[in-house]
This record gives C-alpha cells, sequence and structure tokens, in this order.
C-alpha cells in the first residue's frame, strides 16, 4: 500500500483511476502526491484497538496514514502509552445511549457513532521534547533517556477532566456520600 503510494508520489501525479483495493485516498494524500512527498511506514506505530464491544484487532495509527486522527494522539502517542476512557454512544448514534470503558485506542464506531473521554492525555516534558515542542524546558539539563523514560519516553501523564470538571469534584467531597459522584468517597 505505501510502496503503490510513493510510486505515485515519485512520479507527481496521481493514477487514471484511484483504486480503493490499493491505496485508501482523501485530500492531503492526492495533496501531498502532487508535492512529490512520499509517506514511511513506522512499524512502532502498531496498536492494539477496541474495534466492537470486547472484539479488539491490530491497527496502524499513524498521522500521515490516517486520516483526521482528531485528538486520539494525545491520548494514545505510542503503543507503550496506557490510557482508560469511556466511549459514549454519540447524537446522531441510531441508539439511545450507550457507555464502554475502553483500555485501547479506541475505533469512533465501536458502539455505532460516539466519541471518547479519556482519563489521561500524554503532554511533552523536558529537553530535546520541549525544544521541539515550542515548551518551557523544565528538565534542568538532564536529556537522558533514563530521565524520559521515567515520564513515560519524554511525556508525562496529565488528567483530562476539564476545569470545570475538577470544581465539581472538589465541591462533590462535601455531599453527603449518597450524593456523590463517582468512587471517590473522601
Amino acid at each position: 500500500m505505501v510502496e503503490f503510494y510513493n510510486q505515485q508520489a515519485k512520479q507527481g501525479t496521481l493514477p487514471d483511476t484511484l483504486d480503493p483495493t490499493k491505496f485508501s485516498w482523501n485530500r492531503a494524500d492526492k495533496a501531498n502526491v502532487k508535492r512529490r512527498r512520499t509517506y514511511d511506514l513506522n512499524m512502532g506505530r502498531l496498536y492494539t484497538s477496541t474495534y466492537r464491544p470486547f472484539v479488539k484487532q491490530h491497527v496502524y495509527f499513524d498521522r500521515q496514514l490516517n486520516d483526521m486522527v482528531y485528538g486520539l494522539y494525545d491520548c494514545f502517542p505510542t503503543p507503550g502509552h496506557d490510557n482508560i476512557g469511556f466511549y459514549l454512544t454519540g447524537v446522531s448514534s441510531h441508539y439511545d445511549f450507550g457507555a464502554l470503558v475502553v483500555d485501547t485506542l479506541p475505533n469512533l464506531h465501536v458502539l455505532d457513532t460516539g466519541q471518547f473521554f479519556p482519563r489521561w492525555t500524554w503532554e511533552p516534558v523536558g529537553g530535546r521534547h520541549a525544544a521541539e515542542s515550542g515548551m518551557l524546558d523544565l528538565s534542568g539539563g538532564e536529556d537522558t533517556e533514563e530521565s524520559s523514560t521515567a515520564v513515560g519516553q519524554g511525556r508525562v501523564r496529565c488528567w483530562a477532566v476539564t476545569a470545570g470538571g475538577q470544581h465539581y469534584r472538589r465541591h462533590a467531597a462535601q455531599l453527603p456520600g449518597r450524593l456523590r459522584a463517582g468512587g471517590d468517597q473522601g
């Protein structure tokens, strides 16, 4: 698949017929062919994904070859970064409501049409990672593989709950036990 695309990119022209069995074309791919931009297949981007409820499969997840990855890249930057979250049916779903907890990269049609709400996001931190992302370097000059892996391959796990949600959580602790939300009873 990637070889076929790269052949077209090296020529700088699209094939007369866009055969979907050879490559799944979108606007960005067509524009990249005209720019003669080739793609690389990175085997480190193979993930386990939740395809349907209780059905997992292996997928290739990379911005180059996947159209519209949305915020999932921040939730699962590499296959080694764990996460968990709720997958809920969306407004345009054919079903009333459904929820599923998933711990792998979700297909956005796990439960018909829906949305993933992660527990964590992974933000780049320190050293060369800060320089690459335009962030302030807080590593104190230490940029070894040890310090990098200590925070998850140059990333730190951040709570993915909005300020409003955090405000609700702080105030929920003051409610009587039967009215508290979630499993936090303290």
